[in-house]
């Protein structure tokens, strides 16, 4: 069993790909917006070991390197050689993805990005507290730490003006995956936060039924990082801070816009 780390990163490692697939992968979006619990649903569904490894492949900023690598500079080949390596055994591929990922994939490669808008399924993660969601992005922003385990390289500061950017920020992207579902047609699978903490093993049977997928016991993977809530008692001063000013905001703040 692999030693537990707190390196998000190490999860881009060629020692966790499946074995190279060489047939047509099933492809589906975790797509959400920040602070959602997206590395949590990704990590989750991929440690099944039927459901891919769904993580942030397009993220055209981080994946430079790996473009160059593995694709020669070309992101059409990088593609091909990311779903080789990262589909499971049963033919399935889950990449993790933002509106700002898909923004910058229809103009690096709009063959790329029909595949996703067109073609792929959806599971279209929220989360019902907004305000929770918005503090949690900002204090990420402002000390760098993204996820538990990484080493803040400043202090967090209560700014309401930022929370508050951060709730419509995260309303704004949910829009626009609700309009790309418009056009295409496709139907999601929806899932918020919330129901993940609650009940995983329920969540994680609805997502395979959405996909045609079939859990087999002995494909478990076992990911070297483990993932912990960063949420805590600055979240909840700074949320009654918040909630104490008035707001223009009301309905974005409690998700009924």
């Amino acid at each position: 069993m692999p030693e537990k780390t707190f390196s998000v990163g190490h999860l881009y490692s060629r020692e966790l790909d499946f074995p190279d697939y060489n047939g047509t992968s099933a492809i589906y979006l975790v797509a959400s917006a920040a602070r959602s619990g997206s590395t949590l649903l990704s990590t989750i569904l991929w440690e099944t070991g039927c459901l891919g490894a769904p993580m942030e492949y397009l993220n055209l900023k981080n994946s430079l390197s790996a473009i160059m690598d593995l694709g020669d500079g070309s992101i059409d080949f990088y593609w091909r050689e990311i779903k080789k390596r990262r589909t499971s055994p049963n033919g399935v591929f889950g990449v993790k993805m933002f509106w700002n990922y898909m923004e910058n994939i229809s103009v690096a490669s709009p063959l790329i990005y029909r595949e996703l808008s067109k073609e792929a399924k959806i599971i279209l993660l929220d989360r019902t507290d907004k305000i929770g969601q918005a503090i949690s992005l900002v204090r990420a922003m402002q000390t760098g730490a993204w996820f538990s385990g990484d080493e803040p390289r400043d202090l967090a500061r209560f700014d309401a003006a930022q929370i508050e950017w951060a709730i419509h920020r995260n309303n704004q992207e949910m829009s626009a995956w609700e309009r790309m579902l418009d056009r295409s047609g496709i139907i999601p699978f929806r899932v918020n936060y919330e129901q993940i903490l609650d009940d995983r093993d329920s969540v994680i049977a609805g997502i395979c039924l959405y996909l045609g997928a079939q859990l087999q016991g002995n494909a478990r993977v076992v990911l070297p990082v483990e993932l912990e809530r960063q949420s805590n008692s600055q979240s909840e001063k700074w949320r009654m801070m918040l909630e104490k000013r008035p707001s223009s905001m009301t309905s974005e703040r409690d998700g009924t816009q």
